[in-house]
């Protein structure tokens, strides 16, 4: 009976940290909510800050490299139409209208920046490809979390999702909350 129990254990720790992969999520959420973090700091639960699929691309906000926890920084350049990722030796740039990334070298990337309610998001697979970074894709018990990472991490996914949990119940109820307040939607003439 102990084995079992201890295979059992074994099993579904296997299966908890198979879903922490990095790599391509194992699906997309089912209402498009997710929780995202830079290293061990989870991000506010906003339209802003939401991650979303387009083209099966998974996009980030740049609200995810403000803080400076990544090493890469963001900037905004309205009137040349660009929005830019940099680290103290690296850049790319979005070209928004032109929908194009590039270096400073002038060497195109395959993948580009979209804006959405005056807010930007960038391709996760090719930021983290370019700046070295990593991702995960976790689920929790309340909806997935895509976690952005780099050498400076601290805690395990598993880890970080056990430590963060409370916050996480509390951002998704806030966020739920902040859902059902919103006036609905209707169509518009015609």
């Amino acid at each position: 009976m102990k084995n079992r129990l201890r295979r059992f254990a074994a099993l579904a720790l296997a299966l908890l940290l198979l879903a922490c992969l990095t790599g391509v999520p194992v699906r997309a959420s089912a209402d498009g909510v997710y929780f995202t973090a830079a290293n061990d700091q989870l991000m506010e639960l906003t339209a802003d800050t939401m991650p979303f699929y387009s083209n099966d691309v998974l996009y980030v906000s740049s609200r995810l490299f403000e803080g400076g926890e990544l090493g890469v920084s963001y900037a905004r350049h309205t009137s040349l139409g660009l929005a830019t990722l940099y680290s103290s030796s690296l850049d790319l740039r979005f070209d928004l209208a032109g929908q194009v990334a590039y270096d400073k070298q002038n060497n195109l990337y395959p993948g580009y920046a979209i804006e959405r309610g005056g807010m930007v998001f960038f391709p996760l697979r090719l930021v983290c490809q370019y700046f070295n970074l990593s991702w995960s894709y976790c689920e929790t018990d309340i909806i997935p979390l895509i976690r952005v990472k780099n050498d400076n991490v601290i805690l395990s996914d598993t880890n970080f999702i056990y430590a963060a949990a409370t916050l996480m119940n509390d951002r998704y109820s806030e966020y739920e909350r902040s859902q059902s307040s919103r006036p609905p939607v209707t169509p518009g003439p015609g």
